[in-house]
């Protein structure tokens, strides 16, 4: 395959087998590849946040963080989460191969693995996604949650990227736009400055785009990456707290609706759909309550007002009907 002598596709290889180790790096250097090896899982966390990476291979026995949990640590961090990543294994139990797909893997092998399959394996996944992937380098487009911004802000201050961060919630747009790796200019529709970048506590359910670009040549932005990073941290705990109050006030009262609507006889009509209220009711409460997750409880409550309301138009208009119907049911019986 042709590579790009100028800029060669970066590969991490993690696996606390020096042997296969070193027989793995040095066919894929072979082939091109820059390859950066590391025995050690946590090592290999902070290589993957430090460095950008167009491949990563890792065993499943590591000390400190197995290869599956590396895995799985990837696919939630925002930035780096579509890697392409092949787990390898010494020994099956038949469940892992299971559980590596539906975490995310692309490809799963077990050793040992012959050079020119693992060669050919390496080949295909990243051809198919430098094809696929042609924007990818420059832009990326996620899911925008306030617990990962401090995330995001850490791993483009690392790669010391230049380039603008839209984020849109709603209505709302917010730019943020950054010089070296550090935020230098930020608005969102009603101010400029540090309170823009605050603002985001409330971008629950957000989306957002990172460009790489040149950088606004005016700033407003004078303090310290890691006071926003801190001072962000402390509101959105703040928020949180607050929006933990209103929220369980919230689900008491969707919860009083529900129960009027059973008393109504919904659940002789809608018994599934009432089932699915009382279990969305549990699953806020146990996001507030054991799991400290705001951002679920709120999608759960957004999704049991929803169906509430349906329900309550539905049973409205089947009373309508019923009431619209009696007299004619009267008259014909001649009363």
């Amino acid at each position: 395959m042709e590579k790009d002598v100028l800029s060669p596709q970066r590969i991490l290889i993690a696996d606390a087998d020096k042997v296969w180790l070193g027989i793995c790096a040095r066919t894929l250097t072979a082939e091109g590849y820059l390859v950066r090896t590391t025995e050690d899982g946590e090592h290999a966390h902070r290589q993957i946040l430090s460095e950008s990476f167009d491949l990563i291979i890792a065993c499943n026995s590591l000390p400190h963080s197995s290869g599956f949990e590396l895995l799985k640590r990837v696919r939630t961090a925002t930035l780096i989460k579509n890697t392409p990543f092949i787990l390898t294994c010494v020994d099956d139990n038949g469940e892992l191969h299971s559980k590596a797909v539906e975490a995310g893997a692309d490809d799963y092998l077990l050793k040992p693995v012959e050079p020119q399959m693992m060669k050919l394996r390496v080949n295909t996944i990243l051809s198919r996604t430098k094809r696929m992937d042609a924007l990818g380098e420059a832009t990326y487009i996620g899911r925008f949650l306030p617990k990962h911004f401090s995330d995001i802000l850490q791993l483009v201050n690392t790669t010391k990227r230049n380039g603008l961060m839209r984020v849109v919630r709603g209505p709302t747009l917010t730019q943020l736009w950054f010089k070296n790796g550090e935020v230098k200019f930020a608005r969102d529709d009603s101010v400029e400055g540090a309170q823009a970048i605050f603002n985001l506590v409330r971008a629950t359910n957000g989306r957002f785009e990172f460009i790489d670009c040149e950088p606004l040549e005016k700033e407003n932005i004078n303090k310290p990456q890691m006071f926003l990073l801190l001072e962000f941290s402390r509101k959105l705990d703040t928020y949180n707290a607050s929006r933990k109050v209103n929220l369980k006030r919230e689900f008491a009262a969707e919860a009083d609706r529900l129960e009027k609507l059973v008393n109504a006889g919904a659940d002789k009509v809608l018994g599934e759909v009432v089932e699915n209220c009382r279990y969305l009711v549990t699953e806020g409460q146990e996001a507030l309550n054991t799991e400290d997750d705001v951002e679920r409880a709120e999608a759960a409550r957004v999704k049991l007002h929803e169906t509430i309301e349906w329900m309550t138009v539905r049973e409205s208009s089947v009373s309508s009907s019923n009431t619209a119907a009696r007299p004619c049911a009267r008259n014909a019986k001649g009363y």
